[in-house]
């Protein structure tokens, strides 16, 4: 018996039906089955044993003795000491612009916690201009990586600023436990795409997505750990806001606030993986590093550090 979908109906090996030109061609049966889409294991060899985060925690004095570090994106929670001569911020804005612009989306930041910004970020230099060279032993990004519009260039700013020695530490929000959950997973070919346009602010799709799939917005993991809410409804209204956000990014006024990029821990190791054996990305991740993301919370974390038998911090492909 053929299978029946909204777009035609399949034949039982596989071959398309067609009902006279009034259906369009069905998707293969395997659509779902994508291959960097698939959510494969993680390999053991990544995976970090228990308590590795506040193992890490435990270590910031230690790599603060060693040499400078960099804190991205730190807003109101830096993860070194703010007045620390080893430690340094970076971030697309300065203190006092960070704090008016949460404010006007009706985020108050804890002032007394937002650090000076030594670097501020935007997108004509890279990394090394920015900081004039300055290498860092420990570099920290927590929910940074899903805002940024190229990925692939961003690991290699990141890269040549970073010590040989050492180690770059993402926190990245799992999409299923944020308000990303009703978007599509982030795959192999939309980080490519965002390379090879040169991407340096959210395409337009994201940032149309980002707000039409957001609201109502969900952002408790430990309710989204139990089940899904099922208020999404897509209004008139909606869409025209979201187009609206949308038609502005289009005419030179992008959101940064945007989150580009949904992925879950497998899903992002497999990415990393595959960019890495190919020449992307010159990083890769350390052994035992991979903290899955805890039951009802909506992040997970691992470190990355220079891959040494490789040439430069640019893509080879």
């Amino acid at each position: 018996m053929p299978l029946e979908t909204p777009l035609g109906s399949i034949g039982g090996h596989g071959s398309v039906a067609h009902d006279h030109g009034s259906r369009m061609h069905a998707l293969p049966r395997n659509v779902r089955f994508i291959e960097d889409l698939r959510v494969r294991p993680i390999p053991q060899n990544l995976l970090a044993p228990d308590g590795f985060n506040v193992a890490l925690l435990a270590k910031r004095e230690q790599y603060l003795k060693q040499g400078v570090c960099l804190d991205i994106g730190p807003k109101d929670s830096p993860y070194f000491p703010m007045n620390h001569t080893s430690a340094r911020f970076l971030d697309v804005q300065t203190r006092g612009e960070l704090i008016e612009r949460y404010a006007r989306t009706g985020t108050h930041l804890r002032e007394h916690r937002v650090p000076e910004i030594n670097y501020v970020w935007n997108g004509s230099l890279s990394y090394a201009e920015l900081t004039n060279g300055q290498l860092f032993h420990y570099v920290h990004a927590s929910h940074v990586l899903e805002h940024v519009p190229d990925p692939i260039s961003w690991f290699a700013d990141v890269c040549e600023v970073l010590h040989p020695n050492g180690k770059l530490h993402l926190v990245v929000p799992d999409a299923r436990f944020d308000f990303d959950f009703r978007r599509r997973p982030s795959g192999v070919a939309d980080v490519v795409a965002s390379f090879l346009e040169r991407r340096v602010t959210p395409s337009i799709a994201s940032t149309y997505d980002n707000f039409v799939r957001m609201r109502p917005k969900h952002n408790a993991a430990r309710k989204l750990w139990k089940r899904y809410p099922n208020d999404y409804r897509l209004t008139h209204e909606l869409h025209a806001a979201a187009f609206r956000q949308a038609q502005a990014a289009s005419r030179g006024h992008p959101d940064f606030g945007v989150h580009s990029w949904q992925w879950q821990p497998e899903t992002f190791v497999h990415q990393m993986l595959l960019f890495c054996k190919v020449g992307l990305i010159k990083l890769r991740i350390v052994n035992s590093s991979v903290v899955k993301t805890p039951r009802n919370k909506n992040a997970f974390t691992l470190l990355m550090m220079r891959d040494n038998s490789t040439h430069g911090c640019r893509p080879t492909m």
